[in-house]
């Protein structure tokens, strides 16, 4: 994804973007030439790319480029049917929802907080709860059970203590592999990736023992 790249990166995708509002009914083609690149991980493989349309509208991929097919690689393989179903009706509500409400939001460069803010279970969890919240005011709400299975975070969880006057809640946040370069490329030869202790997370929560008060979340 862009987010991997430098700012440069995103400034050209707003140019591009800028520059296809401005044609009347875009080809196929033409959208593909011109936002495909930006659909690559840091390493240019645009097979490893978080949001896969390699099979989408393809002009260079001969029999299987054009199947209408988007895979979305950052998921994890789900380790219950349960979570793998409502996944895919989040999925497919998120689609209706901006097909019915197409939207236009503005570029965000993320920066460094995109490996550390969004590392932690805190803040995924109310960029959740504000895609379900938003759903529901589309008409296109998940039902209770689905909302709860999507929701469900019981691998982070380390444990609790008690302390004066408050509770400390561990939790495991995202752990980040690095790439070393482009010696990680599979094209070029390479497989290297850093993974040691600088690469784990943790999230601490203090919250009052008392249940008021404001709650502080770290990583």
């Amino acid at each position: 994804m862009v987010d991997l790249y430098s700012t440069d990166a995103l400034d050209e995708l707003a140019l591009g973007l800028a520059l296809l509002e401005r044609t009347r009914a875009p080809s196929t083609d033409l959208i593909w030439h011109s936002l495909a690149p930006f659909l690559c991980n840091a390493a240019g493989n645009s097979h490893r790319a978080e949001i896969n349309i390699e099979k989408l509208c393809n002009p260079y991929l001969a029999g299987r480029g054009r199947q209408g097919l988007v895979e979305f690689r950052a998921l994890r393989m789900q380790h219950t049917p349960e979570r793998a179903t409502a996944l895919a009706f989040l999925l497919r509500a998120i689609v209706a929802m901006l097909q019915q409400r197409p939207v236009s939001p503005p570029l965000v460069d993320w920066g460094r907080d995109l490996h550390e803010r969004f590392a932690l279970p805190f803040y995924l969890r109310q960029d959740l709860l504000a895609v379900l919240t938003a759903l529901e005011e589309a008409g296109l709400g998940l039902d209770e059970p689905i909302r709860q299975v999507l929701l469900e975070d019981e691998f982070s969880y380390w444990g609790e203590v008690a302390l004066p006057g408050c509770r400390l809640e561990a939790r495991r946040a995202i752990e980040f592999w690095p790439l070393l370069g482009d010696a990680a490329s599979p094209e070029q030869g390479g497989g290297s990736r850093l993974v040691d202790a600088s690469c784990a997370r943790v999230k601490l929560r203090l919250r009052p023992g008392n249940g008021g008060g404001r709650t502080g979340s770290t990583g």
